[in-house]
């Protein structure tokens, strides 16, 4: 399929008197008669805009945007070219104390106490820049517009869905569900992640490897009854820390293409059940999936490592605690599997996934 690439800026907005401007890659299908949905995909940290990412997506029949919001030169940026100038504000790594509070200094957009001076709400804002540039493009149709992410990425995705209706599907990687304490109340009014993720109505799909340091498993299941749309999936990589690998990375785009496009189906999430009082004293898990697609296999995990919700933070613990695989047994359309313990002294974690061929 023939596709256009291109390298542009466009305006974020004006603050203190100075314009900030957003470089980013936007690529799309040529030669199409009818208009396509858009996507924008936000960068993690340390990272930029990928313009392979953008050149897969416009492969696969979208209009898509990625932000180059941390301000490195592009990949076939020449110097003297323009880029990412924010002006008198820095949203940037450079600026990183400004994730955490809402105080202004000389990079900041207000002078007073304010969300505006944190680092989240100036990249959400940027991204719904993003959001208005792809609704206007000729090629774009307005009411077909995703968002997905990865780290950071995958927090403002979130704060993105939760502050604009135009997102009609959103697909946050390692992030977005973990960012719910701070010392300033109004920081947790105005930016922790349960705020928006209550206001998120669209349908979303969560990839969460299961030992993330910044979108802990522990916290999936607050996120998942927060939020206002009943239509959600999660896929969860086990032992991975901040990373996927590509048969988990792979259902951002199916998600997209169910809810975008109209196209393929996505499983329901599978029935599930914890026995903890069974005949023989080991704990039993049984999952009933979906079968609208072939299942291929359901494999379980399990761990006694971790702190409970709502406890001390254990930061290394959470990247480092080790998951058992349990082996399942199908009868009747039900997968179980057994999850020998040692001792009642420690809680116990458990997740099934349920593997469909693509």
């Amino acid at each position: 399929k023939k596709i256009r690439i291109q390298m542009l800026t466009f305006t974020v907005g004006t603050f203190k008197n100075e314009v900030s401007r957003i470089s980013a890659y936007y690529g799309y299908p040529k030669d199409i008669n009818d208009k396509v949905p858009g996507l924008v995909q936000v960068h993690g940290g340390g990272q930029r805009a990928d313009k392979n990412i953008v050149v897969v997506d416009a492969a696969n029949g979208y209009a898509s945007l990625s932000l180059n919001w941390g301000g490195r030169e592009l990949e076939d940026q020449k110097t003297g070219e323009p880029g990412t100038d924010w002006g008198a504000i820095d949203p940037t790594q450079k600026h990183v104390s400004h994730y955490f509070r809402l105080t202004p200094d000389d990079k900041t957009a207000e002078s007073i106490y304010s969300p505006r001076n944190n680092n989240w709400f100036i990249l959400t804002l940027a991204t719904r820049r993003g959001l208005t540039f792809l609704e206007q493009q000729p090629e774009v149709d307005a009411n077909r517009l995703g968002v997905y992410g990865h780290s950071m990425g995958g927090k403002i995705s979130v704060l993105t869905a939760g502050s604009d209706d135009r997102v009609k599907a959103v697909a946050p990687s390692c992030g977005g569900i973990s960012d719910r304490q701070n010392a300033s109340p109004l920081y947790v009014a105005t930016i922790a992640d349960n705020n928006y993720l209550k206001n998120i109505s669209c349908p979303i799909f969560f990839l969460s490897p299961s030992n993330d340091f910044h979108g802990l498993i522990n916290h999936l299941p607050a996120a998942l009854h927060e939020l206002k749309t009943r239509e959600w999936r999660l896929t969860i990589s086990p032992h991975h820390n901040h990373q996927d690998t590509a048969e988990y990375e792979v259902a951002t785009q199916v998600w997209m293409d169910r809810y975008l496009k109209g196209e393929g189906i996505v499983p329901e999430t599978p029935w599930t059940q914890l026995n903890l009082k069974t005949s023989d004293g080991v704990p039993e898990f049984s999952i009933r999936p979906d079968t609208a697609k072939p299942v291929l296999g359901v494999e379980v995990y399990y761990t006694r490592e971790g702190q409970m919700v709502g406890a001390k933070d254990d930061f290394n613990n959470t990247k480092n605690r080790f998951w058992y695989y349990a082996p399942t047994q199908q009868v009747d359309g039900v997968w179980k599997a057994k999850l020998p313990l040692c001792g009642l002294e420690k809680p116990l974690w458990v997740y099934a996934n349920v593997i469909y061929g693509l």
